[in-house]
């Protein structure tokens, strides 16, 4: 049988404020809002960094995200991402989960996981549905 989706949120605690405002939009979708620290071998001993995260609950409302991002548990994009990504809401949310800023080079965002092609279809979309080259 068809298995339902989760989706886990997390961010450093400078994000706290934004990752609380996707848990309240998603209520009563969601468990806890829980935070946490972690120490990474790279930064020292001494050295902690803070987290807040929360997990949907499982439920095939969620199944619609995992059919358009991942194959065989490998992330992609897929041409129906184009029918989704069309209001500005929908551009900053992704801009606040995966975006930066460089004063030098303007916004940016994280899509060293995409494959050439998967770039070429974001490429399109963000054209035609924002304007944006």
């Amino acid at each position: 049988g068809n298995l339902n989706s989760t989706i886990k949120f997390e961010h450093s605690s400078a994000q706290t404020e934004w990752n609380r405002y996707k848990y309240n939009a998603l209520q009563p979708l969601v468990g806890k809002f829980s935070e946490y620290s972690r120490q990474y071998a790279y930064a020292g001993p001494d050295r902690s960094f803070k987290y807040t995260y929360f997990t949907t609950k499982t439920a095939p409302v969620f199944n619609i995200f995992n059919d358009l991002f991942y194959e065989n548990k490998k992330k992609l994009i897929r041409p129906e991402l184009c029918n989704y990504m069309k209001s500005n809401i929908s551009l900053i949310t992704w801009y606040l989960d995966d975006g930066t800023r460089d004063r030098t080079n303007g916004f940016h965002f994280a899509t060293n996981a995409f494959d050439s092609n998967d770039l070429y279809l974001l490429q399109k979309m963000l054209k035609k549905n924002f304007g944006l080259e």
